[in-house]
């Protein structure tokens, strides 16, 4: 089924609603504050990819501009040799900055295998964007994760 980019972006949007939700449901949930507030600002780092989203939808003759992500990014690559866990009221800043970041690898993959299939077209090029901007958001977890948890140890 080809997708026009209207339809790709509100796929994007769908996505971020779900993660919402999760990131919502965890943070009410959470024991400790430290992950509380973790988990409120991926809450609200998601609402305003969504909301730059919709607001992407409404400019329509301006969506061929979209991509202004960087080619070249630090990729750290701390949380692919990490075990994922899932996380619950109990879970620390250390598990949910894995979670976190093996969440954007998996949205980045999922967002490539879409680039690839429609490789030919602004759809593919606009779903390669959005899965650069996933590693960039993958970026900052491990930038994180190496900083405040790894140096500690």
């Amino acid at each position: 089924m080809e997708l026009s980019l209207k339809q790709a972006i509100e796929k994007a949007i769908e996505i971020e609603d779900e993660v919402i939700r999760f990131y919502q449901d965890k943070m009410l949930k959470a024991v400790y504050p430290g992950s509380r507030k973790l988990l409120e600002y991926l809450v609200e780092q998601k609402k305003g990819h969504k909301s730059f989203y919709e607001e992407y939808i409404s400019k329509s003759e301006e969506l061929g501009g979209y991509c202004s992500m960087p080619i070249e990014f630090m990729d750290y690559k701390i949380s692919d040799n990490l075990v994922e866990q899932n996380i619950n009221e109990d879970s620390r800043i250390q598990e949910i900055l894995i979670f976190a970041a093996k969440q954007e690898q998996r949205i980045h993959e999922y967002y490539m295998a879409l680039s690839e299939e429609y490789k030919d077209s602004d759809i593919g090029y606009i779903w390669e964007c959005f899965a650069r901007e996933s590693l960039i958001h993958k970026e900052f977890f491990e930038k994180e994760y190496d900083q405040n948890i790894l140096k500690e140890a």
